[in-house]
Order: structure tokens, then C-alpha cells, then sequence
């Protein structure tokens, strides 16, 4: 009886020892895998939601010029900018939902680094559940881009948390990332009420979620 009460303290403590040694290594290959695959989801879904609107430069600004030619107003068309990103941010928000659907796979050999066995052992399935909303904040630059010539870049930039889900451990990890909306090149001397203006033309907008 005594023995095998001590064999099960030493299965436990020998469990408690791995757990204590692999935790910070399993932990920090599944944020970065994590990270890298909601990225990326978040920016197709980004891309595929501007390419089925036909976003232009044209229809998130508005240039005026005077009768020489020169431009002499910007004018933002801040109510589609809205609709644009109210999209973009429920195309996220569905892009990550479905990743809970189908867990990555990562092999145990690639976890602990052992380099023969990067690709081989059993696969550790990780889920990522998102956590709370995407917040979204339009943005923009203005650019020198040639003799009066100025880029006028506009850009979204998003941001979650989602949450790491591995057998007996899970983390949240933080997920940004900045996607151009569209670009123009302006001929013609931008007034510099815009070029020197804070946060840029459209830097109105602070990060809320769907706006």
C-alpha cells in the first residue's frame, strides 16, 4: 500500500514538473501560431469584403478644385466610410467565429523544438474562441509622392482579443493589424491644413467597434 502511494506522488509530482516546464514553451508557440492565423483571417476577410463593394479612393473622399486647377477642398464622405467599416468589422467578426470551428494542429515535436521531430509526434488541436468585439479606427497619411504630387493613403486598423484553448491551458492573445482601405496620388499642391493636420483627414475616428 505504502509503495503504491508513492509511486502515484511520484506520477504526480512528475506530472506537476512537466507541467511547470512545458507550460511556458507550449504556451508561447500556440500565441504565436495563433496570432499569425487570425491575422490572416482577419485580413481576408478585410480584403474580400473591399473587393465585393468595389471600394475606390472616390468614394470615401471628395476632391474640389478651384478654377486653376489646384485643389482647394477635401471633403470625406464619412457616411460611407461608416458603412464600409461597420462591413468590414462583421466580416472579421465572423472570419474569426469560424476558426472554432476547425482547431489547428500543431505536432508536439515543432512545440518542443526538437528539430528531427518538427513535423512528427502527436498533434496538439488548439481552438480560438474571440473574445468580446473587433474595434475598428479609420485612419490616414498624407505622402510626398514626386513633384506636386502627394499620396493620400487611407487605412483601417483593427483590433481583438481572442482566447488560446490546448488541453489543460489557455491564454488570450492580442490581434491587430492595419489594412489600406484605398490610395490616390493628388496632383496638384495639397493644402497643408491637411498635410500638417493631426491624425490626418480622416483621424476623426477613435477606436469603437463597428464605426
Amino acid at each position: 500500500m505504502f509503495t503504491l502511494i508513492l509511486v502515484l506522488v511520484l506520477l504526480l509530482s512528475g506530472v506537476y514538473v512537466l507541467d511547470w516546464i512545458l507550460r511556458p514553451t507550449i504556451l508561447a508557440v500556440v500565441d504565436v501560431q495563433a496570432v499569425q492565423v487570425a491575422t490572416q483571417a482577419a485580413n481576408e476577410a478585410v480584403l474580400q469584403t473591399l473587393a465585393s463593394q468595389k471600394v475606390q479612393y472616390t468614394d470615401l473622399v471628395d476632391i474640389k478644385r478651384n478654377q486653376s486647377g489646384q485643389v482647394d477642398l477635401l471633403q470625406a464622405n464619412t457616411v460611407r466610410i461608416s458603412e464600409i467599416s461597420a462591413q468590414v468589422t462583421m466580416a472579421v467578426q465572423k472570419s474569426l467565429e469560424s476558426l472554432n470551428a476547425q482547431p489547428l494542429e500543431i505536432p508536439m515535436g515543432q512545440i518542443l523544438g526538437v528539430q528531427f521531430l518538427a513535423a512528427r509526434g502527436p498533434l496538439l488541436p488548439i481552438y480560438l474562441i474571440p473574445v468580446g468585439t473587433v474595434l475598428t479606427n479609420i485612419d490616414d497619411k498624407f505622402e510626398e509622392a514626386g513633384v506636386n504630387q502627394t499620396k493620400h493613403t487611407i487605412y483601417l486598423e483593427l483590433s481583438t482579443n481572442v482566447r488560446v484553448v490546448v488541453p489543460l491551458f489557455e491564454n488570450t492573445v492580442h490581434v491587430a493589424t492595419t489594412v489600406p482601405l484605398a490610395e490616390s496620388i493628388i496632383v496638384g499642391t495639397v493644402p497643408n491644413v491637411y498635410v500638417n493636420l493631426p491624425g490626418g483627414l480622416l483621424g476623426y475616428g477613435k477606436s469603437s467597434p463597428g464605426s
